[in-house]
């Protein structure tokens, strides 16, 4: 609590007896200490509690007295259990602050739900600014951030060292990441629900970086928009969509070692909502030897309504592209693997217009795969 002082001409400083809240609550006010040592989960949770305290809904579903927790500026609080924060009622505010997760034996570190699941579309509006969390290894069965919630924004999100960054779930709507760093996972975004899940849509990745990753956005039923991103040093597909729609526009890629496997993978769906499509930017390579399966894989295991799933890329700079022998259609930087055209599935729904061939300089609209 912080006393109001007043100033009086000719009588000094005097204290008011009205308290000026802090916006948000301040997890060392609930007995967090924050020094990088001392397990500060249920301190944590409880500050979690004091935010909500106030927080309702009419019957209408408009909230009232949402609020944030606030961590003290420039320290590490430990968390060793996974903390819970309905979206609709508490955010964040990190002022600098890590929550080190290196404890966690499994699970998510963050679950971001709602109390207003059936309506995602405004209730979920407390701040969630400069979430930095760090795991306890990409190896482990562990989560940095589960979301399963709507419209909810995430500025300057740093996650890094668990086995999947970003995990949505059931309600993940229309949700945005503001300039994420996602670092050293196993895979840095994962939407897991499926094609039946009840949520993917419109769920947009803006800026930022992911890095030192296996693979970067895995995606089962969602709908991704990834626009201006770094996508750096994996080791495995920067995009493997197993169902649903992923549009990428302005985004670098780039590999710094050969991969077994390819940038951008179709390993599901069987129609024509199943897709990856590009839009400027780059897919680049370091390495002069053969450093990849191909540019694009695609093996849908059935085709159903129509002509299949299908890719596109259009005015991107194909750089350093060495692909192994065993192209199904196109050769170089144009290469594409998958399941045969003679079994009515797969490598013929690619199309490659107005690319640069950036092997030996590149002239753009050299690169065509009609």
């Amino acid at each position: 609590m912080i006393l109001r002082l007043l100033t009086y001409v000719g009588i000094g400083l005097v204290l008011s007896a009205t308290p000026v809240l802090a916006s948000g609550v301040l997890v060392t006010a609930q007995g967090a200490r924050c020094d990088g040592m001392t397990d500060d989960s249920g301190a944590i949770q409880s500050a979690i509690g004091v935010a909500a305290a106030r927080c309702t809904s009419d019957g209408s579903h408009q909230m009232r007295n949402q609020s944030y927790i606030e961590l003290p500026s420039g320290s590490t609080c430990k968390i060793n259990s996974g903390l819970q924060f309905d979206a609709a009622c508490v955010g964040l505010v990190s002022n600098g602050a890590t929550l080190d997760a290196s404890g966690l034996s499994a699970g998510a570190a963050i679950s971001v739900s709602s109390s207003q699941p059936q309506s995602p579309f405004g209730e979920n509006v407390p701040p969630w600014s400069g979430l930095h969390v760090i795991g306890p290894g990409a190896s482990t069965n562990t989560i940095g951030v589960l979301v399963q919630a709507g419209a909810v924004i995430f500025d300057k999100l740093n996650v890094s060292n668990f086995g999947v960054g970003v995990q949505f779930g059931s309600y993940a709507f229309l949700d945005r990441f503001e300039t994420p760093m996602i670092f050293n996972c196993t895979t840095a975004v994962n939407f897991a629900t499926g094609p039946n899940g009840n949520g993917g849509e419109n769920i947009t990745f803006q800026g930022g970086s992911i890095f030192g990753c296996q693979i970067g956005f895995k995606n089962n039923g969602g709908e991704l928009n990834i626009d201006g991103m770094s996508i750096d040093g994996l080791s495995d597909a920067a995009i493997v969509n197993l169902d649903g729609a992923v549009r990428v526009s302005n985004t670098h890629i780039e590999y710094f070692a050969p991969i077994k496997t390819s940038p951008l993978e179709i390993e599901g769906g069987c129609n024509a909502w199943t897709f990856i499509d590009l839009s400027g930017g780059l897919i680049q390579s370091d390495t002069g030897t053969t450093n990849l399966r191909s540019t694009i894989d695609i093996r849908p295991p059935s085709i159903c309504g129509g002509s299949g799933p299908w890719v596109s890329l259009e005015k991107v700079f194909l750089a350093g592209l060495n692909p192994a022998p065993g192209c199904a259609r196109g050769a170089g930087s144009t290469c594409v693997t998958g399941t045969s055209p003679a079994s009515g599935t797969g490598v013929g729904q690619v199309a490659i217009t107005s690319s640069t061939d950036g092997s030996g300089g590149g002239t753009a609209g050299a690169t065509h795969l009609p």
